[in-house]
C-alpha cells in the first residue's frame, strides 16, 4: 500500500484535531516547524495546516509593499490571513485598496510606529471609503493628523486601540484633520485609550471622529484623569458612552504635589452624572495607591441610569470600599433602581486552597448580607 493510500485511511477529522493541537503553542518553534511540515505532506492537510500558520502575519515595514505584492497573487493567503501587524513607518493609506482586496478576510490589523511624515500624507482612495469592517485595529505611536486616514476604509470597528497618539499643539487649525471630520465619523463597538492618547486635544477630535458606546482607559492616572473628565463632558461623548471601564495605573504616589493634583482632578468626575445613557461601569483598583479616592468619587457622581457597577480589588482594600457601599446606597436607597448587578472581583487571590478561597468568600458574603440593604444585598456578587 502507498503512502498517499495509508494516509487516506485516516479520517479527516482526526488529521484535523492533531493539526489544531499542533496550533496550541503559536510561540513553539517547534510546532511551527511541525505545522510547515503538516502543509506539504498533502492536498488534504494543507488547508488545515494552512489555516494555523498564515493566520496571523507580522511584517517588517521595508518589506510591505513586496508583501502586498506577493500575497495579491496567492490563493493560500487571501483564504486563511485574518490578522496582520505591520512594524515600522511605511505609509499605509497609501495602499488601503490593495492591502483590504488582497486579504479580504482580514479582521484584525495592528500598526505601530507609523509616524510618517506630514508632505508624505496620501490622498485617501474615495473608492475605499467605509467599505470594510474590522474586529479589531490596533494603532501605536502614532500622529494626531494621520489618525483620519487609517480610520478612513473602515465602517465598523469592534475594538478600536490607541496607545500613544501624539496630539499636534494646534491641532484645531489642521485643515486635513476638519475636512476628515466632515467624511466620518465611524463606529467603533469599544475604545481603548492609553498612556499619551488620554490627551485632551486628541480625545476632543475623537468625539467627532467616531461613536463608541464603550470606553476603557488603561493606565489612567493623575496627569491624563482631566483630559479624561474633557472628554466625557463633551456633549457626544456623553450621549455615546453607555459602558465606562477605568484601568489606573498601580503602585504608590509619594509626590506631595501630585497628591494635591490627583484630588483636584478626581472632582471633575462629576460629569459622570450627566451622562445619561451609562449603564455599567468597571473600576479595577487592585494595588493602585488612590484606589479608595476613585472608588468614592465615582459613587457619588454615579448616574442612576447604571445597571452594572463591577470593582476588582485586592483584600486589603475590601473593608474600605464595603464602608463606603454601604454608606452611600444607604444614602441613596431609591436612586438606583436600575441597578441590577454589583460585581465584587478578586477578593480571594490570596488563598492558599480552594477550602480556603470558598471559606473568605462565605464570610465577605455574610458581611455584605449584614451591612448593605437586602435590595442591594441581593444583587451583589462575589468573586474571587
Amino acid at each position: 500500500m502507498s503512502h498517499t493510500a495509508r494516509l487516506q485511511r485516516v479520517p479527516q477529522e482526526l488529521t484535523d484535531w492533531i493539526i489544531d493541537i499542533l496550533s496550541y503553542s503559536p510561540e513553539s518553534k517547534e510546532d511551527w516547524r511541525a505545522l510547515s511540515n503538516c502543509s506539504r505532506v498533502c492536498r488534504s492537510w494543507s488547508p488545515r495546516a494552512s489555516r494555523h500558520l498564515l493566520k496571523h502575519i507580522d511584517v517588517l515595514a521595508p518589506k510591505f509593499v513586496d508583501f502586498l505584492d506577493f500575497v495579491c497573487t496567492s490563493e493560500r493567503y487571501r483564504t486563511h490571513t485574518t490578522e496582520l501587524s505591520v512594524l515600522g513607518t511605511v505609509a499605509i493609506p497609501r495602499h488601503w485598496d490593495m492591502l483590504l482586496t488582497a486579504l479580504p478576510k482580514l479582521s484584525s490589523l495592528e500598526i505601530w510606529s507609523n509616524s510618517f511624515r506630514a508632505d508624505d500624507l496620501p490622498v485617501p482612495d474615495p473608492t475605499t471609503f467605509r467599505r470594510h469592517n474590522l474586529s479589531k485595529l490596533s494603532l501605536h505611536f502614532v500622529n494626531w493628523d494621520q489618525l483620519p486616514l487609517f480610520l478612513y476604509p473602515f465602517g465598523h470597528v469592534d475594538i478600536l486601540s490607541l496607545r500613544s497618539v501624539f496630539s499636534p499643539l494646534r491641532v484645531e487649525d489642521d485643515d486635513s484633520v476638519e475636512h476628515a471630520i466632515q467624511s466620518l465619523p465611524i463606529n467603533v463597538g469599544q475604545l481603548n485609550i492609553e498612556d499619551r492618547s488620554v490627551h485632551a486635544g486628541t480625545l476632543r477630535h475623537l468625539q467627532l471622529l467616531l461613536h463608541s458606546p464603550t470606553l476603557v482607559v488603561n493606565k489612567l492616572n493623575a496627569m491624563n484623569i482631566a483630559a479624561l473628565t474633557y472628554f466625557l463632558g463633551l456633549t457626544q461623548a456623553r450621549n455615546d458612552i453607555t459602558r465606562l471601564e477605568l484601568i489606573p495605573t498601580t503602585g504608590t504616589i509619594t509626590d506631595t504635589i501630585v497628591q494635591m493634583l490627583l484630588q483636584d482632578r478626581l472632582d471633575g468626575l462629576s460629569v459622570l452624572a450627566r451622562c445619561d445613557k451609562l449603564a455599567t461601569i468597571a473600576l479595577s483598583v487592585a494595588d493602585v495607591a488612590w484606589a479608595m479616592d476613585l472608588v468614592r468619587v465615582v459613587l457619588l457622581h454615579m448616574p442612576a441610569t447604571i445597571q452594572h457597577l463591577r470593582i476588582t480589588l485586592a483584600r486589603d482594600q475590601w473593608q474600605s470600599t464595603l464602608e463606603l457601599l454601604e454608606k452611600h446606597f444607604g444614602a441613596h436607597k431609591d436612586k438606583y433602581r436600575r441597578l441590577v448587578q454589583l460585581e465584587l472581583r478578586g477578593l480571594c487571590a490570596g488563598a492558599s486552597s480552594e477550602s480556603e478561597e470558598q471559606q473568605q468568600l462565605a464570610d465577605i458574603r455574610s458581611e455584605v448580607e449584614g451591612r448593605l440593604s437586602p435590595r442591594v444585598s441581593a444583587i451583589t456578587t462575589v468573586l474571587p
